[in-house]
């Protein structure tokens, strides 16, 4: 399948699952998120903020601050660039150009130890597939860093044709299992053993 087609085909995955489907799946992924050691090693944590068919990061992002974690979120420029802006329960927001909350202003985060990044498409090789704009991809150009890729798991392909640029996942976590270095295992809360 062609990236294009890809997307379409996950699109209408995610549409078939339900609210309640797409709350527990992302209460699932932050339990396992938030048990990890490079969740709780990391002191300053990139995540994204996520849009209406991804899980939710509220949560993880609330977390993160009552942990006295250094939290950043995405900002988008207008020459091309995505930074990592440090955010607090005070931080005002905006809608960016893709209807996604950013911050309207803050500080540029000097280094980010871990990055929750989202996917619209995976497979087992912890390659990713995003919205094809290379945010994400130019980001990691910028700070190295762990990457866990998170999404539900309906997301999954058998293969995501990659280019030069485009950078692998360390980590994905969906609701029910977890890749690392093309291992498998399930999520503990999966309920499969």
């Amino acid at each position: 399948m062609t990236k294009s087609e890809i997307r379409k085909e996950v699109k209408s995955r995610v549409a078939k699952m339900t609210d309640m489907e797409k709350e527990w799946a992302s209460n699932a992924i932050i339990d396992e998120l938030i048990s990890s050691k490079a969740f709780r090693s990391a002191r300053n944590i990139f995540i994204y903020i996520n849009m209406q068919d991804e899980p939710s990061t509220f949560d993880l992002i609330g977390l993160a601050m009552a942990l006295e974690k250094v939290v950043c979120v995405p900002k988008l420029y207008s020459d091309g660039s995505m930074k990592p802006i440090i955010i607090n329960p005070f931080t005002e927001f905006g809608v960016d150009e893709f209807g996604i909350q950013e911050p309207k202003k803050g500080k540029v985060a000097p280094y980010v130890d871990l990055a929750i990044v989202p996917m619209v498409a995976f497979d087992k090789e912890c390659n990713r597939l995003g919205r094809g704009k290379g945010y994400y991809d130019r980001f990691f150009e910028q700070y190295d860093c762990k990457k866990i890729g998170i999404a539900f798991d309906c997301r999954l392909v058998e293969k995501v044709e990659t280019e030069e640029h485009d950078v692998k996942m360390d980590v994905i976590v969906t609701e029910k299992r977890v890749l690392k270095d093309g291992l498998e295992r399930h999520n503990k809360l999966s309920g499969e053993e």
